[in-house]
């Protein structure tokens, strides 16, 4: 499958959309909101990257990420220290940019 963009809400109900990929199992582009995903993936892969990216994005916003051939779950995952899984809210208050302008995994 490779990398897809993910949606995953908090508490609140508030939408953080990130790039994962199915070979680590994790993001691989930390959790902002819409415009700044847009942004990344304009930056990062041009013209491909805008390629369909509204059925990408209402497809992630229903299903949970951008994949076609599967329902995504954060289960399994190897986004924490040595590999270890998080769970949603983890993957959220680890991966989300504070300001916008860069991420980092705390532990």
């Amino acid at each position: 499958m490779g990398r897809g963009i993910v949606c995953l809400h908090d508490e609140q109900g508030t939408e953080w959309w990130g790039e994962w990929s199915t070979v680590v199992d994790a993001l691989v582009y930390g959790l902002s909101d819409e415009a700044l995903l847009r942004r990344h993936l304009r930056d990062e892969y041009g013209r491909d990257g805008m390629r369909d990216i509204d059925a990408r994005l209402a497809r992630a916003r229903e299903h949970g990420s951008s994949f076609v051939d599967c329902r995504f779950d954060v289960s399994g995952n190897r986004a924490g220290p040595d590999e270890s899984e998080l769970t949603e809210a983890e993957l959220i208050a680890a991966f989300r940019w504070p300001d916008g302008t860069h991420w980092a995994v705390r532990a």
